[in-house]
């Protein structure tokens, strides 16, 4: 039984904008923390968008915690 490549690669989530993608994927420009459309911008950009998306979870994180609570 042979296995597809979505099967052998791991869904990953993208560090700079948070896009769910497979890793590895043969061909794919993407590397384990960034999707393929992230992995050729400049480490300047990339710093910056890591530090949003690390923000926004911590967001989305805490407002979970209120509507569980306030819920």
């Amino acid at each position: 039984m042979t296995m597809s490549d979505e099967q052998i690669g791991k869904d990953r989530t993208c560090r700079a904008c948070g896009a769910g993608f497979v890793y590895p994927q043969q061909g794919s420009l993407a590397t384990k923390r960034l999707c393929p459309s992230c992995a050729g911008l400049p480490e300047a950009v990339l710093r910056v968008l890591e530090a949003h998306q690390l923000e926004i979870s911590r967001l989305k994180r805490a407002l979970a915690r209120a509507r569980g609570e306030a819920g």
